[in-house]
Parts: C-alpha cells; structure tokens; sequence
C-alpha cells in the first residue's frame, strides 16, 4: 500500500488535460477561466456623480449660483459655463470645468437660482467618482485559473466579455458493479440493496453543471469488459464503484489491465476506502472507487473532486477529540457548522463503512494522519468536503 501523501503525488503527476472551450457569459458561473481577463478600458471611464444635485466650479466663499439645465445619466459630457451650476443626476459624467457636486438636501432651489444651504461646508472634489480610480485599462481583475462566480459574472459583463474561455468540463462515465444492488425505484428481496452510489456521485457532480453517463454491471468479467470498454471510448474520467478488492469476484483490476489500462496505484493506507485504484489510459482516467457507500463519499471527496479542481480542502476546528488507530490515514465523517469567522467539525458516528444512512448528517471528512493515534479537540485538521466551502 502506498499513503495517502504518494497517492496524491502520483494524482498529480497525472493532470486531466481537457482543453478549452468557449461558452456564452450567462453559462460561465462555476466554469475556470483560462486567460488573465483584463480591462477594456479604466473605470470608471468618465468622472461621475454619485449624488443627485448641482454641479460647480469650486470656489472659495460662493454660496448662490445661477442654473444652466439638467444632466443626466447616459448623457454625453456637458460643458459647465463660468459661475454656473447645472442640476445633476447620480451616474451622470461631471461636466467640462465642472469639479463639485452637491447634494440637493444641501441645497434651496428658487426658480433660476440656486443657494447653499446655511452652515453645510462644501468641500472641493466632494461627491464624484473620478475616472480610472477602480481600475486603469489593460488591468488584471481576473486571473487565470479562477473559478467563476456570481461577482466574477458581473465583472465580465462590465468589460465585455459576453462570450468567454473556459476550460472544458468533463465527460464522466460511472460503471457501478455488483450482484446484490437493485436501483432506487425497485423494491429489494432480502439479500439485496438499494444502490446508493449512482445518487450520490450524480448529486455531487450536478453542483458543478456536470452531467454523466450510468451503467449498473453485474459481478460477471465479461459483461464489465464490455461496458468498461464502451465507457473508455465516451469519456475523459471513469468512475468505477465495487468490484476493486481483493474478492473471488473483483473483476475490475484485471479488466482494466486487459483492456490496456495503466494501473498508476492500486490500494492505500487509509480507512475508510483502502482498496482505491487509479490508473490512466492514454489521456483518459479511471478511478475505481471500493464498494461501501461511505467509503465512495471519502474517497470521491479527498481524491476525485480534487483532482477534477471542483473543490480544495480547508482547515477545520475539531468540536471533541478523536481516537483511533494507527497504522492508516482515517477519513472521519463530521459534520461543519460556522462558529462566529471559524468552521468546526463534528465527528458523526457510523458502523462500518457500509452505514450509508449515517450520510444524512455528514457534510465531508476530515483526515486524522496515519501515525497518530488520537486528534485533540480545538485542533486545526484537514477537511475534505464534496462541496464548495464558504
């Protein structure tokens, strides 16, 4: 067996490579971006008020100005004439000579004139975005890498980016295996259960728009030869669940080697999900994933999403301490909560990694390392999540 630190070293020495893609900016949230987007142009382009009320020429001790109409938002640049003012409207571009605005409770307006109200101190400048104090043109606001969202949308479309590049999302197959599984909607004789794999890896992928492919196969070396090899064809990630260990019908290492798959690792030292597989064909990854519902939710949350860049792990405060063995990497369930600006984990007790009804209350896993023994309470330990932590 290999640790969990080499797993990931091999994980890495082996990056999904999918290209690039362009999509429409509405599509974008979530997407990674795979250029530096930069300013068309400084903003904001033009001095603007952020006040509604008059526009002037500061100067020293005058209270009374004489009225010259009204701009507004979205009209181009007036010129301000010598001792006047003009009404203003917030957004709209500071006139020619113009360098102070005012607001209207500041002010008493009387047909043509306009006055300052007594004791309000105008000061020069006061009241105006001026241009290019956001951002100068040709400026990073986005780099490379980033991962789309909500404030990254509203950005793009400021500088015109309604069509952007994105790197491609992956075509996922998952092939789960086994005899004794019978899907959701069937009802199950009394050696049998319902697959919950299909559910959860679908629900976790869709919070990232990724669609995939499922196939069930039952424990038979060649009904998985062909599904597996029809799969490898159609997709960037294979996903296999069952089938890895080492039982009298866990076929799936040996099918993968004849269908020329690289087998990069095949077991680590962890609990729950020791019997893991990775291997790699051509530019194509395969990841067999062992059987036991909990063991699918730690190792898809520790390996898989993190190797596709979906979600990174985290630093998380222990609630109670932990004990358990040495020897293995343990993947705890807990459940996380915000205490005021920390996250806190609580351990969720489970029965053997086959207790997929304990799921209902884990949010992830955190990784208690392998020549420990125990892990104190208030501690800082790494969290692995099967969605993005706020």
């Amino acid at each position: 067996m290999i640790s969990t630190y080499e797993a990931r070293q091999l994980l890495q020495e082996h990056p999904l490579k999918l290209g690039s893609e362009l999509i429409p900016l509405e599509n974008a949230t979530g997407r990674v971006v795979v250029e530096d987007i930069k300013t068309d142009r400084s903003y904001p382009p033009f001095d603007r008020a952020t006040m509604d009320g008059i526009v002037i020429k500061w100067e020293e001790g005058i209270t009374e100005w004489d009225l010259q109409g009204t701009i507004f938002a979205g009209t181009p640049q007036a010129t301000l004439g010598e001792g006047k003012a003009k009404k203003i409207m917030t957004g709209a571009p500071v006139p020619v000579n113009g360098d102070t605005v005012i607001r209207r409770e500041d002010l008493k307006f009387d047909g043509d004139k306009v006055k300052l109200n007594h004791e309000v101190l105008v000061k020069k400048g006061q009241s105006i975005h001026k241009a290019g104090t956001d951002q100068q043109q040709g400026e990073v606001i986005i780099p490379k890498g980033t991962k789309l969202d909500h404030g990254s949308i509203a950005s793009l479309a400021t500088v015109g980016r309604a069509v952007i590049e994105v790197k491609k999302l992956p075509r996922i197959s998952l092939i789960t295996t086994g005899d004794e599984v019978v899907m959701p909607h069937l009802t199950p004789e009394n050696h049998q259960i319902r697959a919950s794999h299909p559910s959860f890896i679908k629900s976790v992928f869709s919070a990232f728009n990724i669609t995939m492919s499922h196939e069930h196969v039952l424990d038979d070396s060649k009904s998985m030869l062909a599904s597996i090899e029809r799969a490898l064809k159609q997709s960037d990630v294979l996903i296999l669940t069952g089938g890895v260990s080492k039982g009298e019908k866990d076929y799936i290492p040996d099918v993968l080697k004849a269908l020329g798959v690289d087998i990069v690792f095949h077991r680590i030292a962890q609990k729950p999900g020791k019997p893991m597989l990775f291997g790699r064909l051509g530019s194509k990854s395969v990841f067999g994933l062992p059987g036991n519902p909990v063991s699918v939710a730690a190792t898809s949350s520790a390996y898989l999403l993190p190797y596709l860049s979906l979600v990174q792990p985290i630093k998380v405060g222990l609630s109670e301490s932990i004990s358990f063995k040495k020897s293995l990497t343990f993947f705890c369930p807990v459940f996380c909560y915000r205490d005021g600006s920390r996250i806190k984990a609580r351990p969720v007790p489970f029965n053997t990694s086959g207790d997929v009804l304990s799921l209902a209350k884990v949010t992830g896993f955190v990784e208690l390392p392998q020549n420990d023994d125990e892990a104190l309470e208030h501690s800082e330990i790494t969290y692995w999540a099967w969605n993005p932590v706020g």
